[in-house]
């Protein structure tokens, strides 16, 4: 369970549900693999502003500090009042790539290579 939070939004789904204004980052330890905007279609809050894609960024390198983790998306948020928050953080082999561009996010991932220790 976790608390419902009123984020940002321009626009709804066709039940009313708001589309809320959020990101996903997959990380490699603290290093940004990509980054892209969560929901499918177009939104006019889906580009960041250079700043906005900084504190975005921070707050997911912060998330996944945190987390002992190597291979992790961490989803951003805006909330109404246009502070960031973590909406959360899951197992990046089983997150969708949602808006994030497929061919440099993978291109990333392929200089990882494998751990030898």
């Amino acid at each position: 369970m976790r608390e419902l939070v009123q984020l940002r939004f321009a626009n709804k789904t066709a039940l009313g549900f708001p589309i809320g204004r959020e990101y996903r980052i997959f990380m490699y330890g603290k290093q940004v693999l990509g980054y892209g905007y969560y929901w499918d279609g177009d939104d006019p809050l889906s580009l960041l502003t250079p700043t906005e894609r900084d504190q975005v960024i921070a707050l997911a390198v912060k998330a996944a500090g945190r987390m002992d983790v190597p291979f992790l998306a961490v989803d951003i948020g805006q909330l109404e009042d246009g502070r960031w928050i973590v909406i959360e953080t899951g197992d990046a082999q089983f997150s969708s790539v949602s808006q994030i561009p497929l061919l440099p996010l993978w291109h990333e991932i392929s200089k990882i290579g494998y751990a030898t220790d």
